[in-house]
């Protein structure tokens, strides 16, 4: 079987679910961890794990933070973003790094997602 590549990521399957993501980007926010909960495949909270970056524990991230594992998998599958790494260990669900650089010609647009600590409820 041939190894996934972008466009080819499986979605992951699990409805229910809590994981610890860190966005890392241009961003005030960027590289601190969030704590999302996912029932039914849809975010229902998701707060910072950490205090730094002008938030503070707890507080509720803004929307755009508000992602599934799937949002990250969809990420991975950017064939129009100029490059795309993806870190996926065999074996596992999904993957636990995503990086993308939507134009390589233009700067701090670039968005990389950490995905960690997943308990399927």
């Amino acid at each position: 079987t041939a190894e996934p590549t972008v466009g080819t990521y499986p979605a992951f399957e699990p409805d229910d679910y809590t994981y610890t993501l860190v966005v890392n980007c241009f961003c005030a926010d960027g590289g601190v961890p969030i704590q999302v909960t996912v029932a039914n495949g849809e975010v229902t909270d998701a707060v910072y794990a950490a205090t730094r970056g002008g938030v503070k524990k707890g507080d509720p991230v803004e929307d755009y933070r508000r992602l599934t594992i799937n949002d990250v998998i969809d990420a991975a599958n950017d064939t129009k973003a100029d490059q795309v790494d993806v870190v996926w260990p065999a074996g596992q669900d999904y993957p636990t790094s995503v990086h993308v650089d939507p134009d390589k010609r233009a700067m701090d647009e670039e968005v990389g997602y950490e995905v960690s600590d997943v308990t399927v409820a």
